[in-house]
């Protein structure tokens, strides 16, 4: 019985430690209040016109998705690495997560990240700019 006790409690905790998390920010500056952008769950280069701010990562594999619209004398100015992917990948990439959108109003992006330890990581970046609406998601490499 004790055995039984102890597996069911291992269980429990194993599943209470996959843990993510989801947070909604009316602008860039209460993202930043937060620290998400510290932590790195939303990118530096957050516009400071970014506002309807939603994030959802997983702290076991560090994925990360997300979504923001901005201001359109603000938009968002991605790093250097960032690069226009096959045009097939930014077709399906532009399709799941701007599925409502004018084809010829998004442009997606990948863009190699690299975290403090040199594990690496890849930015997916959708930019809609008909609605102004940026959604990106993170991934290991």
């Amino acid at each position: 019985m004790k055995l039984r006790v102890g597996i069911l409690l291992s269980v429990m905790f194993a599943v209470a430690c996959g843990e993510t998390v989801e947070s909604r920010y009316p602008d860039r500056a209460a993202a930043v209040a937060d620290g998400a952008i510290r932590r790195g769950w939303l990118p530096e280069w957050l516009p400071s016109s970014a506002t309807n701010i939603e994030e959802w990562h997983d702290l076991d594999t560090n994925r990360t998705v997300a979504s923001f619209s901005y201001e359109a004398s603000d938009a968002p100015v991605l790093p250097s690495e960032c690069r226009f992917p096959d045009p097939r990948t930014a077709k399906i990439w532009a399709e799941k997560k701007a599925p409502e959108s004018v084809s010829s109003s998004v442009r997606v992006f990948r863009c190699p990240e690299y975290s403090e330890t040199d594990r690496a990581f890849v930015l997916w970046v959708v930019v809609e700019e008909e609605t102004r609406r940026v959604y990106l998601e993170r991934t290991a490499a």
